[in-house]
Formats: C-alpha cells, structure tokens, sequence
C-alpha cells in the first residue's frame, strides 16, 4: 500500500524524458554560438564586431550550461522517484512490523474496557 500518493513510475519516465533533451540542447547551443560566430566574421564595421564578440563572451559560458543543467535536472528527478518508492516500501514494513508488535502485546488494563 503506498502512502506518499505520487505515481513514481510517472516521475521517472518524465525525468528521463527531460535527460533526453540534453543532447538537443547542446545542438542548439552548438549553433546558436556558430551563428553569433559566423555574425562576427560577416560584418565589416570593427565597432559590431567587437560587440558581437563581447556579446558572444558573456553568453557562450551560460550556453553551455544549460544542456547540463538539463541532464542535471532529468537525472534528479529521476533519482527522486526512486527514493519517494523505495521510502515508501520501507516505511509500510515498518509500519507493518510495528503494528504487528502492538497487536501481540496484550491488554494492561486491570479490569475489561467495557465492565
């Protein structure tokens, strides 16, 4: 019987759907950088060139994050819902175990509940 209602098999597949995006990401990083790169050697002004590769500085760092961060982001979630079941597993033997300890345990009332 699972008590923490969260359907764990769901979870997973959509974390390992979001972990599939990576490599998608890292394309699309991939040439959005070469387009920015292709900008700067297009132009002849010195002034955009210099702002095209300033621009490109400032964001090739945090491009190359984000197809990490993704996989980060899938795996984790992935990860959790394992957890959330295996917790959940624990937590009901534990519970059986306990309730089983409680019902051998007899009464100490010196007289019956209902005298």
């Amino acid at each position: 019987m699972a008590f923490y209602e969260m359907g764990t098999a769901e979870v997973y597949a959509a974390g390992q759907r979001v972990a599939g995006q990576a490599t998608a990401a890292t394309t699309l990083a991939g040439q959005y950088l070469a387009s920015l790169a292709t900008a700067h050697d297009t132009v002849r002004h010195p002034v955009v060139a210099a702002a095209l590769a300033r621009y490109r500085d400032v964001w090739q760092p945090r491009v190359n994050e984000v197809a990490p961060q993704i996989d980060a982001l899938g795996t984790n979630t992935s990860s959790s819902a394992v957890v959330v079941a295996q917790s959940d597993e624990d937590s009901n033997a534990l519970l059986a175990q306990q309730g089983g300890l409680v019902s051998e345990q007899g009464s100490t009332l010196l007289r019956p509940v209902n005298a």
